[in-house]
């Protein structure tokens, strides 16, 4: 995992398918192991513990260094791992596919998950793996047509508009709710105002950062997932990955967001 911990500020760690509102049963018998109700316990452990709801949104570079035909790899675990996340807590999930700019874009799933059943255990039993199940084959379902609906180029920095929306519309809603903004994606730019050169330092790539205007993400988790990982063409260089995952660390900081992690290997939520 590469991540920068102390550039230069204190870092914090921590086709379109509309779904609409979701009613689960919570009825009949689970067929929920008693590992798999173990480890969805866990999960809520993580829910906010005041019961507001959780929004999140994952953007999904489907630009043509990171385009791939299906979900799959690095991508699919963090979708399924935040979908089970919103859905144990109850809010809103987003997923999105990007390229070029914030309006290039497809949106592919769009779910409000409402906690159903007399407690939260008999929601987690009964109805959140029938959600994460089929909300999964709906995504799959629909993401062999993101990659013909989108450009080949690739503006990272233009998606961190399309969470401010996103964080707008989750106050909107719910002024108290957790909201999540993740970026899964290889970070490499090919056009607009935060394209890293190859042969860019670290001192570099921050001084590229300071000079771009952000969007207000405050009160928002950010996370960027998958720096370097790219699905064709030729591995950046290890220290053109350092030069990335500061440039977006810095990007992350100067937006206000409560917590900031840039990686390129997923660790999990928290």
């Amino acid at each position: 995992m590469t991540t920068h911990t102390n550039l230069r500020r204190p870092v914090y760690l921590a086709a379109t398918i509309t779904a609409g509102i979701t009613f689960l049963s919570a009825c009949g018998d689970s067929a929920v192991s008693p590992e798999q109700f173990h480890e969805l316990r866990e999960v809520a452990q993580a829910c906010p513990a005041d019961e507001n709801p959780v929004y999140t949104q994952l953007r999904i570079d489907e630009s043509g260094s990171a385009r791939s035909a299906n979900l799959a790899g690095t991508p699919r675990t963090v979708v399924e791992e935040y979908l089970t996340y919103t859905a144990a807590c109850g809010g809103r999930f987003s997923l999105v596919a990007f390229s070029a700019g914030a309006a290039d874009t497809a949106p592919i799933l769009e779910e409000t998950i409402t906690r159903v059943g007399a407690t939260r255990n008999s929601h987690l039993r009964n109805a959140v793996p029938e959600l994460v199940e089929t909300s999964m084959e709906a995504i799959d379902a629909a993401y062999p047509q993101v990659a013909e609906e989108l450009d080949v180029s690739t503006d990272v920095v233009a998606q961190f508009r399309g969470g401010q929306e996103f964080l707008a519309q989750a106050r909107a809603a719910s002024p108290e709710a957790e909201a999540n903004i993740v970026l899964v994606t290889d970070g490499l730019n090919t056009q607009g105002s935060g394209r890293v050169p190859a042969e860019a330092t670290v001192e570099e790539a921050l001084e590229l950062a300071d000079n771009i205007d952000v969007p207000d993400l405050s009160g928002a988790n950010l996370r960027i997932v998958g720096i370097g990982q790219v699905a064709s063409g030729e591995n950046p260089s290890t220290a053109h990955i350092e030069a990335l995952t500061a440039f977006y660390q810095l990007m992350g900081e100067r937006t206000g967001a409560d917590e900031v992690l840039v990686v390129t290997e997923h660790q999990g939520l928290r």
